[in-house]
């Protein structure tokens, strides 16, 4: 596996663990819309964080077929202790930038943000 690919994996978790953090109580289809990611992938991830014991779900009494997220004490304490340090290395990482470097970096999320969220209107 490269080094990009390995890395990407873990953004995506990440992505995933924040949003959760950020929307507990809401149910997977929620999670999608923050991490711009398809449901099949937000579902591979809750079942992993699922099956650490770290998230438990519920049944939505109006419709079972939906459940909602919640953390476990362990699960949010896990969340608790990586969260401010993914956030203070997010900020490292952009003061290493001169100003242009950041306006562009900027300006190409925004680009990417915008692509991917209008191809993903008809999933």
């Amino acid at each position: 596996m490269t080094k990009i690919v390995h890395y990407f994996k873990i953004i995506r978790k990440i992505t995933n663990l924040s949003a959760l953090y950020e929307i507990e109580n809401g149910t997977q289809k929620r999670l999608c819309e923050p991490c711009f990611l398809p449901g099949q992938t937000v579902n591979t991830a809750v079942t992993a964080f699922y099956k650490k014991g770290r998230i438990r779900m519920e049944e939505l009494p109006e419709d079972r077929r939906n459940k909602t997220i919640h953390f476990t004490d362990e699960g949010r304490r896990e969340a608790q202790r990586i969260l401010p340090k993914v956030r203070d290395s997010e900020h490292q990482a952009m003061k290493n930038l001169s100003k242009a470097e950041r306006e562009q970096l900027l300006s190409l999320t925004e680009r990417y943000v915008t692509a991917c969220t209008t191809s993903m209107k008809d999933l």
